[in-house]
């Protein structure tokens, strides 16, 4: 049997040519389009490149949880290969203005979407030093780059000869694939920036490649080349290793590759020869592995006691609070497939919903197409009796090899669940790894919706597919990412004429807010409050200056806040000229938790962003440093007294209300908390409900642990439907600070070692369970 297909028709060759053209030329448009360090983790993966190049070494990274690594952060704990091949290729490239060229935005956020994309700048951008031609850190972040593009086009032409070779006809299905593959617009990003999965990709791609290749010879009498073919392949591995964890599915692969040879030679092989044969073939696999990557393994080992360093970067990265079910993780699932189709800059930066939403939808019909091609084949007689089709050594050579691949993708996956159960990796690129079977099952589960009688139609919805991808990677460069890093438009006439109420307030020589307007003086928990802001530029600051937002209740306490460098981020005080003016607007949400009935008003103020030190309005009463206005009445509705809440506890506890006695409070002074709970399904232990007053520093200003109604009531003993009312009495410590303080709760027991287990605390399907809640602030006056 032929170790490969037959040779490309000149047709499918020119298309597959324009396909990498084309892809390869949109690459290098994003590489220029996407400002430096905006791409996802490129802040972190770039300061890795450099410091190989400068010194020629690997950072040694900290083990205590919480620490500070260098600027790379958790990805020096990556293998190197990547790093190394981009320090290698800017090596001669001077980077000592790393530091300039790279200053993280302060008030960046990176995950979140928001309603008018406030600060999605990852760092603070100087179009002079970033504008063509490019030199020092910006020219080596370019290099950098258009290698990925290169690596990016050579893992498209990889995915067309691995589904070749798994389905050679029609040959439309691995061209498709390849299309596929290389225009879903997050894998174009992700190839155009700075980021070690553009290595990975391909050489997992030929990995898999190479084993398809083997295990469709399965059968062949062993000869050197059979030998040398399994040594390339333990190089290529050993390289994948060197570039990312990952990698290490591939040994598992290889294994089950080699079994498979070694089970399909000839009858005249003996048991004892087929084992010699694994047995040395896997040598010859092995050696060449261990020979590249074997010490990065021991180096991980000497300095972590950890063969993969995932302690070292759990300790930089952090964790989530509470390890995520699964459960969790399908409530995570809009923000993973914006991941896999295309959330740009740091997942901050989407594309339409109804853009994401039909692309779901493709991707569950391709999912039930590859669902009904599996039940057709099995169930049809003429492929075969259905147990030689489930029985893996009745297979042929050809549907092991499929068989093989298919499994690749799944690994994966179940790979990527175990991760992000423990860390924030709702990302569907951390899938890419096995993005060319993904794309080819995106294009054999739509192609299964056209009969076999109109086979030449079955191209066309896959076909489809990848036009469609092609026009979103074309526009998403104009359309969405060069406008997202674009600065509010100069204004030149005041703020009466856009619709704002004067102010005319300075922030010392700093910034003057001309005017505002407030777009609701009803609020609610949960709900938001819009403003909008005028600001004229008194002249360049010779540090950031940083605005900050707040939504004040009763006492001064903050019940929201926004701080910001002006313009959403994208006007860095330090490059504003002389009277320009702009005008901004931001979207404000008040906790769902938030203490009601409240009275609100809105303060703005200005701040040096290194220090914290306020920059004092002209004119301002001794010590007030913000400007107030707006007021804005904060009730629950249908609710006089107390404040409705839905917080859960677990499986069996809820929180569905709270009342306090007073939110400002003196030293020595009690507050009562009134607590409405609800057993909303039979609690197995007795819990322990605390509820402590703690500033940011974590010092506690008053606490109560105990079971419910001071032991009278433990949780086990609660039935399903019951309501329980509790008053805790916090007295304040006589000796307490003034300042702001959050009312927290958590429930826990004792574990059989002593440790607090605590019960997830989750609100619907907001955010991730965390072990504690902040539900409001007081004032210690």
């Amino acid at each position: 049997m032929s170790a490969h297909p037959t040779r490309a028709p000149s047709a499918t060759r020119c298309w597959l040519t324009g396909l990498l053209v084309l892809f390869a030329a949109l690459g290098v448009v994003y590489s220029v389009v996407v400002p430096v360090f905006e791409a996802s983790d490129e802040l972190w993966h770039y300061p890795m490149v450099e410091v190989i190049a400068r010194t020629w070494q690997l950072p040694i990274q900290p083990l205590e949880p919480g620490t500070v690594s260098g600027p790379w952060r958790q990805e020096g704990s990556q293998p190197p290969l990547y790093y190394a091949l981009g320090a290698a290729l800017t090596f001669w490239i001077d980077t000592s203005d790393l530091d300039t060229a790279r200053q993280p935005n302060p008030h960046a956020r990176a995950g979140e979407i928001t309603p008018e994309r406030d600060n999605v700048s990852l760092v603070v951008h100087n179009p002079a030093n970033e504008s063509f031609p490019w030199s020092g850190t910006v020219l080596a972040v370019h290099v950098v780059r258009l290698f990925s593009v290169l690596l990016g086009t050579w893992a498209i032409y990889l995915t067309w000869m691995l589904v070749r070779e798994l389905y050679p006809d029609p040959p439309w299905i691995a061209l498709v694939a390849a299309a596929v593959h290389g225009f879903t617009p997050m894998y174009l990003f992700i190839s155009s920036s700075v980021n070690n999965d553009n290595l990975i990709v391909p050489l997992s791609t030929l990995a898999l490649l190479q084993m398809v290749r083997l295990v469709k010879k399965g059968g062949e009498a062993p000869t050197g080349a059979t030998t040398r073919d399994h040594a390339i392949l333990g190089c290529i591995i050993g390289l994948a290793l060197l570039t990312k964890a990952s990698g290490i599915a591939l040994l598992v692969l290889a294994a089950a590759a080699l079994a498979w040879e070694a089970w399909r030679l000839p009858a005249p092989y003996s048991w004892a020869q087929r084992v010699t044969f694994f047995a040395g073939h896997a040598t010859a696999l092995a050696a060449p592995a261990a020979l590249i990557a074997g010490w990065w393994f021991a180096r991980n080992i000497r300095l972590y006691g950890d063969l993969l360093g995932f302690n070292a970067f759990y300790a930089v990265l952090g964790t989530r609070d509470v390890a995520a079910d699964l459960a969790q993780l399908w409530a995570e699932r809009q923000a993973f497939a914006a991941g896999y189709w295309g959330n740009f800059g740091g997942l901050n930066v989407p594309m339409p919903n109804s853009i994401y939403a039909g692309l779901n939808w493709l991707a569950i019909a391709a999912t039930a197409g590859l669902v009904a091609r599996l039940v057709w084949f099995l169930a049809k007689p003429t492929t075969g009796r259905l147990v030689e089709k489930l029985w893996p050594f009745a297979w042929s050579n050809q549907t092991a090899a499929r068989a093989l691949a298919w499994a690749f993708p799944a690994g994966v996956f179940v790979s990527w669940i175990r991760w992000a159960t423990v860390t924030w990796s709702s990302q569907g690129r951390l899938i890419f790894t096995a993005i060319a079977m993904w794309s080819a099952a995106l294009v054999l589960g739509l192609s299964a919706y056209i009969p076999a009688r109109l086979k030449a139609y079955q191209l066309l919805p896959s076909a489809a597919l990848g036009a469609g991808l092609v026009v979103l990677s074309v526009l998403a460069p104009a359309l969405w990412i060069a406008p997202a890093y674009a600065p509010p438009p100069a204004t030149a006439s005041g703020a009466e004429a856009h619709g704002l109420t004067p102010l005319d307030r300075r922030f010392g020589d700093d910034l003057e807010l001309l005017g505002y307007a407030v777009d609701a003086e009803h609020s609610r928990p949960g709900g938001t409050i819009g403003v909008r802001l005028m600001w004229r530029a008194l002249g360049p600051t010779p540090s950031y200056r940083s605005i900050f937002i707040h939504v004040l209740g009763e006492g001064d306490r903050i019940v929201a806040q926004r701080d910001t460098f002006p313009g959403h981020g994208l006007l860095p005080t330090t490059q504003l000229a002389s009277g320009q003016t702009w005008e901004e607007h931001h979207i404000l949400t008040i906790p769902p938790t938030a203490y009601t009935p409240d009275a609100l008003v809105l303060a703005v103020g200005v701040y040096e962003t290194a220090t914290g030190a306020r920059i004092l309005p002209k004119d301002s009463q001794p010590g007030d440093d913000r400007v107030r206005f707006g007021h804005i009445a904060l009730t629950s509705e249908g609710h006089a007294e107390g404040t409705p809440v839905s917080v859960h506890f677990g499986s069996g506890i809820e929180l569905t209300g709270y009342d306090l006695s007073a939110v400002v409070v003196a030293p020595g002074e009690v507050v009562t908390v009134t607590l409405e709970w609800l057993c909303t399904a039979p609690i197995g232990n007795d819990y322990t409900i605390s509820v402590q007053v703690i500033d940011e520093q974590w010092r506690k200003a008053a606490q109560s642990d105990t079971w419910p109604l001071e032991g009278q009531a433990p949780t086990s003993t609660w039935k399903t439907g019951q309501r329980i009312f509790e008053e805790r009495a916090l007295a304040i410590a006589a000796d307490v600070e003034p300042g702001a303080y959050d009312l927290q709760i958590s429930i826990y027991h004792a574990g059989a070692g002593g440790e607090l287990v605590h019960l997830p605390i989750s609100l619907g399907d907001a955010g991730m369970p965390a072990k504690s809640i902040v539900l409001t602030r007081l004032r210690v006056r």
